[in-house]
């Protein structure tokens, strides 16, 4: 025996006057269905038809002729979301439960003409991309029938009438729907199975995001974000992966381990390249930095000490007082054919108690390259280090006692 609600409820879905499910609202339909922009999307493509009371027939989004059935239904008299989806016959309904975007689809129509009049309607991602993508003055048809209101001169269709639709505003939705939950934290256990389903899909938010990152210029994946003591350990374990070049820039340099990783890689046959600060190599605070880069210059790496640009520009173009001088090679980076690591760690023992901030990169091929080049085009502007030593040495000979300046090397 049904109930009585259920009774009531089927026989309001009978009624094509009625069809809508009073106690259902656009907002009790988003927040319980995961892929709430791609129900949308097969709501407003006319996908859904109604079979009969309370069955409904849902065209696939991915695979042309494929149908799966929606069934609803009222288990009692409790006036819920699960009580009231009985079963769709999609592999995500088995292995999710309801709130898949078929049931989605449906129930997006059936509660159409229950959603009281109001503007919350337009907080989610889809009205507001409507809204900035219609003419200036015009409200967009699928917003206004949100809102209850009728467009003038048109008539209330049935419950499943797609309405009319601007190009790209679904992709926007869907990234927007799909980028939400990837972050959310509650959802972090079901990324590969959205991933998996992205890539069926093609339209998803993984899918569409991953597309844009293979066809844009510049852009790689980020691994990991990294702190002090991680940038180093993953700079070397990057060092130790590398098979055809590294090149490391540094501010300050005296991390034993870091060395022992590129006389590895030169050792290996890697093209090593090691870029430091002239100032600081010469002249600097940090004991150890000279040492260690003539420990990797002996064993034949390429060493060269950089500066920066000259200070009088920059000065002259805020209109300030011309500054002699050039300023740091300042960058902290490792560049090599199996990870890019870039932040604000130096390579030295004392930075491994800093705050610090870097990321591990997985670039794409191309982008390797390029990086490398524009590397090894500001690297072959400094001086090799024996050179600049040799330099700063007849400069500190040539002035007296009494000179102007003094060029130490510490040794």
């Amino acid at each position: 025996m049904e109930s009585k609600c259920s009774q009531q409820l089927k026989a309001k879905l009978d009624d094509a006057e009625h069809q809508s499910i009073p106690w259902m609202s656009q907002s009790c339909v988003r927040g319980h269905i995961w892929r709430y922009a791609l129900a949308v999307d097969l709501y407003e493509k006319g996908a859904v038809k109604r079979v009969c009371a309370g069955t409904f027939e849902v065209q696939s989004g991915t695979t042309p002729g494929m149908v799966y059935t929606v069934e609803l239904g009222l288990k009692g008299n409790q006036k819920t979301f699960k009580s009231l989806v009985k079963n769709c016959t999609c592999k995500d309904f088995l292995k999710r439960g309801p709130g898949c975007k078929h049931v989605g689809a449906v129930l997006i129509g059936l509660a159409a003409r229950a959603e009281p009049p109001g503007p919350a309607l337009m907080l989610d991602a889809e009205a507001r991309a409507r809204a900035a993508l219609a003419r200036p003055g015009e409200v967009p048809r699928r917003v206004r029938l949100e809102l209850g209101d009728t467009p003038r001169g048109e008539a209330a269709g049935s419950a499943f009438e797609p309405p009319a639709r601007r190009a790209g505003v679904q992709a926007f939705a869907s990234v927007k729907e799909k980028a939400e939950r990837l972050r959310d934290a509650e959802h972090q256990k079901n990324a590969r199975e959205w991933a998996f389903s992205a890539e069926a899909e093609g339209q998803t938010a993984v899918g569409v995001l991953n597309e844009a990152v293979q066809r844009a210029p510049g852009l790689g994946k980020v691994v990991e974000f990294l702190d002090g003591v991680s940038s180093q350990e993953r700079a070397i374990e990057v060092i130790g992966r590398a098979k055809e070049f590294v090149m490391l820039f540094a501010f300050t340099f005296d991390r034993a381990g870091v060395t022992k990783a590129l006389l590895a890689a030169h050792a290996r046959g890697c093209k090593v390249s090691v870029g430091v600060d002239k100032r600081w190599t010469l002249n600097g605070k940090t004991r150890d930095q000279l040492s260690r880069l003539q420990e990797l210059a002996a064993q034949g790496i390429d060493v060269r000490v950089l500066v920066g640009t000259a200070y009088d520009v920059e000065y002259r173009a805020v209109q300030r007082s011309t500054v002699a001088g050039v300023g740091l090679q300042h960058s902290k980076a490792v560049h090599t054919d199996s990870g890019t690591i870039v932040g604000s760690c130096n390579f030295t023992t004392a930075s491994r108690a800093n705050r610090e901030l870097g990321v591990l990169l997985q670039l794409e091929p191309e982008e390797v390259n390029v990086q490398r080049g524009k590397m090894d085009t500001a690297f072959l502007e400094g001086m090799p280090l024996r050179d600049a030593e040799k330099l700063a040495e007849q400069q500190g000979r040539s002035l007296s006692p009494h000179g102007r300046r003094h060029v130490s090397i510490r040794r």
